[in-house]
């Protein structure tokens, strides 16, 4: 697939972001080569291929997918879709670190089972609960400086903090249920503190990322 990808045409490359990371969008080289084109109930099957656009002549920066949609589906669409795996793994790490998926000792499928469905339970409750208190803001796909609000950021009563986490989410509740020193007021006051320096970071990184160019 390396020694495809390199044959191919510069004009068959398209510069496209397949979402929002921590430091910015993800901005890629992406291209396509249509591969067992039957069109069978008008399907298509493609390689999808994507190069880092600062080391785009390294073979280790490519990596590539299959993917099987409709046969008028966008390279845009196939990106986009692509772009969903940052989103499973870090459900998956949430999961992991937060929850206790992986930290399990049974030895039949329904111990597995059990385990499994209250981890979910417990990740689709923190899931509800952080947008309860903290609805979603969805970065603007905007390339104009005007300020860190632009990034997905929120302004709380104190400065502009990232918005609020799962993972910060559950440090709250632990603290809370197990406050030993902490109060609740020490609690907040950390979390705005911390999230601010994170807003700071995220307004830098996206800041530079945004000043990429999609030609």
């Amino acid at each position: 697939m390396k020694a495809v990808a390199q044959a191919l045409p510069v004009e068959q490359w398209q510069r496209l972001s397949c979402g929002f990371g921590t430091k910015g969008e993800r901005i890629y080289d992406w291209a396509r080569i249509a591969v067992n084109c039957s069109h069978e109930s008008g399907m298509k099957r493609w390689i999808l291929l994507r190069r880092n656009i600062d080391k785009p002549d390294d073979p280790l920066s490519l990596t590539y997918h299959q993917g099987y949609a409709l046969a008028d589906t966008t390279l845009e669409a196939l990106v986009f879709v692509a772009g969903q795996r940052w989103r499973i793994e870090e459900c998956f790490a949430i999961a992991k670190d937060k929850l206790g998926l992986s930290q399990y000792e049974v030895r039949s499928w329904q111990g597995w089972h059990r385990h499994m469905t209250l981890v979910m339970a417990a990740q689709a409750f923190s899931t509800v609960l952080r947008h309860q208190l903290e609805p979603i803001s969805v970065p603007k796909k905007s390339f104009q400086d005007n300020g860190p609000q632009q990034y997905g950021c929120v302004q709380s009563s104190a400065r502009i903090i990232v918005p609020l986490s799962i993972a910060e989410l559950l440090k709250w509740v632990w603290k809370l249920l197990f406050p030993l020193a902490w109060s609740i007021a020490q609690v907040l006051h950390w979390s705005i503190w911390r999230r601010g320096h994170q807003a700071t970071a995220r307004f830098f990184h996206y800041k530079k990322r945004s000043s990429l160019s999609f030609n």
